[in-house]
């Protein structure tokens, strides 16, 4: 059943809502994943196709999963699953339904189980971080800044950078008092 496959889908990567470009250095460069935290609870996450159209979505309430949806490279909406109402839809190419009905007790369970393995990404690496404020830098050996971490009174806080050994952007989170708060969003590599 198509269902089983997006939930092993769903554990490699997050979801997706819409393209969002950046300039750097000339390059354009695309949004891969992101997500939304509020005070270390994620509230929603999303992964892109390469092209930029959503690939995947999910939807948190109270740090639950409450909604996936997942779709065709084209754009068009592929699965949606409904864990409040434990229903879910599979879709044609043609945006006709394939199959419809109730989400079993075992997958219900592995969606839920899979909702607190994401709230264990919210919790932060175990850094140790300097007393007082600044911001902490990491280099490639061949001299590229590899991470820039802000810290504030010993705590990880504002805006968080990784680089690929390239130069360009890997990835930026936004953390407050310690905890993930704001999104974090990784980029394709370039």
């Amino acid at each position: 059943m198509k269902k089983l496959l997006l939930i092993a889908l769903l554990i490699v990567g997050c979801a997706s809502i819409n393209k969002i470009d950046y300039k750097q250095n000339q390059k354009k460069i695309i949004v891969e994943t992101e997500a939304l935290f509020q005070n270390g609870i994620i509230i929603e996450s999303r992964e892109y196709y390469e092209n930029g159209n959503i690939e995947e979505e999910i939807f948190f309430t109270g740090g639950t999963i409450t909604m996936m949806k997942a779709y065709y490279e084209n754009g068009k909406l592929e699965e949606q699953y409904n864990l409040k109402n434990r229903t879910y839809v599979e879709y044609n190419e043609d945006g006709t339904i394939d199959e419809e009905g109730e989400i079993d007790d075992l997958s219900f369970g592995l969606l839920v189980g899979f909702s607190s393995l994401i709230n264990l990404v919210a919790l932060t690496e175990l850094v140790e971080m300097p007393k007082g404020s600044g911001i902490n830098k990491e280099y490639y050996e061949n001299g590229i800044i590899k991470e820039e971490i802000s810290y504030k009174d010993g705590k990880l806080n504002g805006v968080s950078k990784e680089y690929y050994e390239n130069g360009s952007l890997k990835s930026e989170s936004t953390f407050k008092d310690g905890v993930l708060d704001g999104k974090v969003i990784e980029y394709y590599p370039k």
